[in-house]
């Protein structure tokens, strides 16, 4: 069987603009020259001391880059952004009105007809859906239309769930959820699991909070997991 639920405590940000791309380089943990080839990445915002402030999904569909998000930090996230923006030629926005959501579960890209081989985002009845970077278990993420998600999901033989039992699925692959897993200011991305989730490029070059990061895996000081 397959499942899906909404997450009401996720949202979407929307970066525009020229200069999109390199603006995210120099902030986030892994490698936007993926997004920009079409892929999905994990990743996470630091502070300059190298501490947990957000972690987000990433990809891009047509001239926007889409940063799936904490709902209730979104403004918080925006504040970040804006500080280091400078003379970057880029516009952020809070306000996209889509739901964001999980399916997981027995052949549920099959259900939903994502191509079987890809970690691209695919369109999807107003909106989007796309491969969880991090585990082929924990199944799809998506983006769509409040008024018409149930239909298009529930549609494709997805039964409808709850955001608990989903986190049930994820705590059992060892999934963190941002800040209600991680202390802000104080968790390490080495100790969270984001090297082996494919959270951090360290071929990328520098970002924000990157030294630690980088000192903790080439000298091997991770303390716990």
């Amino acid at each position: 069987m397959a499942f899906y639920t909404f997450l009401p405590h996720r949202g979407l940000m929307t970066v525009k603009g020229i200069d999109r791309f390199n603006f995210l380089q120099g902030l986030i943990s892994n490698d936007m020259r993926k997004v920009e080839a079409g892929e999905v990445v994990w990743a996470a915002l630091l502070s300059p001391q190298g501490k947990f402030l957000h972690d987000f999904f990433i990809f891009s569909m047509k001239d926007v880059i889409y940063l799936d998000c904490e709902y209730d930090r979104r403004d918080d996230l925006l504040a970040l952004l804006l500080r280091y923006k400078l003379r970057a030629k880029v516009t952020l926005d809070t306000k996209c009105i889509l739901e964001t959501g999980v399916a997981w579960g027995n052949s549920v890209d099959v259900a939903l007809r994502l191509p079987r081989i890809t970690n691209a985002p695919s369109a999807i009845q107003g909106g989007f859906i796309y491969r969880d970077p991090r585990l082929p278990a924990a199944g799809l993420r998506w983006a769509l239309p409040k008024d018409t998600a149930k239909k298009t999901l529930g549609e494709s033989g997805l039964i409808a769930s709850e955001p608990q039992i989903f986190d049930l699925h994820r705590f059992s692959l060892g999934l963190p959820d941002g800040s209600r897993d991680m202390e802000i200011e104080k968790a390490l991305l080495l100790e969270n699991g984001f090297e082996e989730l494919h959270g951090i490029d360290f071929q990328k070059g520098c970002y924000m909070g990157q030294e630690l990061t980088a000192r903790t895996h080439y000298r091997a000081l991770i303390k716990k997991r």
